[in-house]
């Protein structure tokens, strides 16, 4: 932490630009197998929060733990800062840093580690991995016995140690299979308030 420096100014100002908006919804809408898959989706999109970040900066994360361990109103802005960005580029200044240090990326970090323009070109080419998969947003790659692959799903998932954390998140998937159908169903349809508060109390737990 003494290696790191953050830019405060940039932060309060950055949070002069967000409004604090509150989101509810009646609960007593939800069937009780609808509540626990929204816990359970609010619990996978905190173990993916890491492996974004993790692909981003992997500095990042091990961050985020030391700023959570460390309290205090100033590093509890940080935090907030960070994970709002889940990297060191302010999304709302132009992806400029807003975090400085030993470890800290200077610009949005390759994944895997090490890969190459020419070594994805060449993926490509060999039908390793599709075009568009490679070079999707959206798409995480990794590299295993010397050839690229795409991550399938959370069960392929290896980074920042997630890996048994969302492993485990799916087995409780599978546990509540048949629930899950019916829930899944009906969620599709809920109100769009209902989802924005589940994403909502995801970022206050953080």
């Amino acid at each position: 932490m003494d290696e790191i420096e953050f830019n405060d100014g940039s932060i309060e100002a950055g949070f002069k630009k967000l409004a604090k908006v509150e989101i509810g919804y009646e609960e007593l809408q939800l069937t009780d197998s609808e509540r626990r898959v929204l816990e359970l989706l609010g619990k996978a999109s905190r173990v993916l929060d890491y492996v974004f970040m993790e692909q981003i900066c992997p500095a990042i994360p091990p961050l985020v733990e030391a700023l959570k361990s460390n309290g205090g109103e100033e590093n509890r802005k940080r935090l907030a800062y960070l994970m709002f960005n889940k990297s060191p580029f302010d999304a709302l200044d132009g992806l400029k840093p807003f975090v400085k240090g030993n470890g800290i990326c200077r610009d949005i970090a390759v994944y895997p580690e090490g890969i190459t323009a020419e070594e994805l070109e060449s993926a490509i080419k060999n039908g390793e991995i599709s075009a568009d998969d490679a070079k999707s947003y959206y798409t995480a790659i990794r590299r295993e016995n010397g050839m690229l692959g795409l991550v399938k799903g959370l069960n392929d998932i290896e980074a920042s140690g997630d890996y048994e954390r969302a492993k485990r998140l799916t087995e409780k998937y599978c546990h509540i299979t048949e629930e899950l159908e019916a829930a899944y169903k009906s969620i599709s349809n809920l109100p769009v308030e209902i989802m924005l508060a589940a994403n909502s109390g995801n970022a206050n737990e953080q």
